[in-house]
């Protein structure tokens, strides 16, 4: 994950979402505080940095996350998302689109938080980049689709009446 190379970095933070699929809970809480070591220290290579935050995104899609590691994910993915640094910010956005997209329906209680950091990502100043911004939008989609596959929202569109204002208070 401390490789100069960009394709290297990715593949290792793949390759630690493959190891938690096969090793278990018990794999995946000792890389989570190791990461969180990394991600906590300021000398650590923005480059380092941004793979270990895609790393812990990739760990939650190797095996069904229990909630309580999908809650510790989040909280560490979020500022990381919000980075002053480029390389950083888009990784960590990587990742919580991919802990998003492993999670579905258990994702509901960070669909707010996440969406807020969304819109604040990408009216940053200065703005993100191309890739950056696309990340934000397959994630706002991610986070939407993860509100619909819960079930108070289903049942509410399942109610009838206006979908808008019924989304709106289960998102409440």
């Amino acid at each position: 994950l401390n490789d100069a190379d960009a394709v290297v970095r990715r593949g290792a933070a793949q390759c630690v979402g493959l190891l938690g699929g096969l090793l278990g809970d018990d794999y995946a809480f000792k890389f989570a505080q190791a990461a969180e070591q990394q991600l906590s220290n300021p000398k650590a290579k923005e480059e380092a940095r941004g793979a270990y935050a895609l790393a812990l995104g990739r760990l939650l899609q190797g095996a069904p996350p229990n909630p309580n590691q999908l809650k510790a994910t989040m909280k560490l993915l979020m500022p990381l998302a919000a980075d002053a640094s480029p390389l950083v910010s888009e990784w960590s956005l990587h990742a919580l689109l991919g802990a998003v997209e492993a999670a579905s329906a258990h994702a509901h209680p960070h669909v707010a938080s996440c969406l807020g950091l969304a819109s604040t990502v990408i009216l940053s100043d200065p703005p993100p980049s191309n890739r950056a911004a696309l990340v934000v939008a397959r994630l706002s989609s991610a986070l939407i689709g993860a509100l619909g596959a819960s079930g108070d929202a289903a049942a509410a569109m399942q109610a009838g009446g206006k979908p808008a204002s019924q989304l709106a208070a289960v998102i409440r």
